[in-house]
């Protein structure tokens, strides 16, 4: 049934968690997430956060853009620290597109990025010149 299945899984992750990144629950970030402390961390951060929109201009539309600027760039980084985090395993993927932006970023560039590790060689794949320019 499902209830099996979620919990396979759960034991699962466990493991992964204690012989793959070679955490413990004694380790502080385990703690930290099992027991919410991280979580909570975040979203108290994220509160902190209000008070730069609430210092600047205090006019209806700039309020909402602030906020909106916030939610955009806080997606930006879930996706990039959760979901793109694994150098492991690189994906190339936009931080910086049509509904987020950083400021400043030019509308005739692609912004991708990926986390590596030093110790590793990669090869990137894409058709010569199709590109003026790659950093």
């Amino acid at each position: 049934t499902i209830a099996f299945i979620l919990k396979l899984y759960h034991q699962w992750n466990l493991f992964k968690i204690k012989y793959y990144y070679k955490s413990t629950p004694e380790d502080l970030s385990h703690n930290r997430l099992i027991t919410g402390q991280a979580w909570n961390e975040f979203c108290d951060t994220l509160k902190g956060a209000q008070s730069a929109i609430s210092n600047g201009p205090q006019d209806a539309l700039s309020q909402a853009e602030g906020y909106r600027f916030l939610a955009r760039v806080t997606r930006a980084g879930l996706a990039a620290f959760l979901e793109y985090a694994d150098p492991n395993v690189p994906k190339l993927h936009s931080l910086i597109g049509e509904t987020i932006k950083m400021g400043a970023d030019n509308p005739d560039n692609l912004y991708e990025s990926c986390p590596l590790l030093s110790n590793v060689t990669y090869k990137l794949k894409g058709i010569r010149r199709s590109v003026k320019y790659l950093s």
